[in-house]
């Protein structure tokens, strides 16, 4: 996309997800960079709903009042088609994290929990977690939204 021309961007986010991926470390150095998997779409739920937010990006710009300012859909573009399949491929191809990896991790005593509800790590002996900021589910909401 040219620099000097204007745009607008619609980018859906799921901000709750079903599928699970996992990070593990890679081997008992510690400077080694963990192994992160992210499984993205995996559930098929999320999928769905990606793909819901795609057609709804595609259907914002196409209002009365935004119409008039829209000259071309630059991604996914004219040449993914409308049918779901096209879309479907398009999503799972291009879809990846925001990396906002703050509040990530569950917190309590529940199977999903990452930390107990003293901050020790599940499954590792002698190492709890400090530093971070507990996140709860209801308040939820994007780190960049004002």
């Amino acid at each position: 996309m040219p620099r000097d021309e204007h745009f607008f961007l619609l980018a859906p986010s799921l901000l709750t997800c079903h599928s699970k991926g996992s990070v593990r470390l890679l081997d008992r150095d510690a400077a080694s960079p963990p192994r992160v998997l992210g499984k993205f779409l995996v559930d098929e739920r999320d999928a769905k709903r990606q793909i819901a937010g795609a057609r709804l990006a595609r259907r914002i710009p196409e209002a009365p009042s935004l119409v008039r300012y829209l000259r071309r859909e630059h991604k996914p573009g004219i040449e993914v088609g409308n049918d779901d399949r096209a879309i479907e491929e398009y999503v799972r191809a291009k879809s990846s994290t925001g990396l906002h990896a703050a509040g990530t991790c569950a917190m309590g005593t529940g199977p999903d929990a990452v930390v107990d509800l003293s901050l020790r790590v599940r499954g590792v002996r002698n190492l709890r977690m400090a530093g971070f900021i507990r996140r709860d589910r209801d308040t939820l909401k994007h780190r960049n939204a004002a």
